[in-house]
């Protein structure tokens, strides 16, 4: 399977940009799109818990992909977080988000 068919609209968007040699405005995507994730992401681990997947696994669930919950001692941020991370998505343009 070409590699282009597996990545969603901002992903072959961004190909696109890097193909057509646009660095500067596929930058300003990678930064539009990447920095709500980060900050989240830091509010995340300096408020509730640490560790890797939690917020990926919220994600996957919030677009019906399969996920698990995290192992201890990382805590479960799907309650808590579960509304600021659907904004997060939903700003960012990840399709299918209500």
């Amino acid at each position: 399977m070409p590699r282009r068919q597996l990545l969603a609209p901002v992903g072959l968007q961004l190909m696109d940009l890097l193909e057509a040699g646009r660095y500067p405005e596929a930058q300003a995507e990678i930064l539009r799109v990447a920095v709500p994730y980060y900050v989240l992401w830091t509010d995340i681990e300096d408020t509730f818990t640490s560790g890797d997947g939690y917020l990926d696994k919220l994600c996957m669930e919030l677009v019906g992909l399969p996920s698990s919950r995290c192992r201890p001692p990382t805590r479960d941020v799907r309650e808590q977080f579960r509304e600021q991370v659907r904004q997060m998505m939903i700003d960012t343009g990840v399709p299918g988000m209500k």
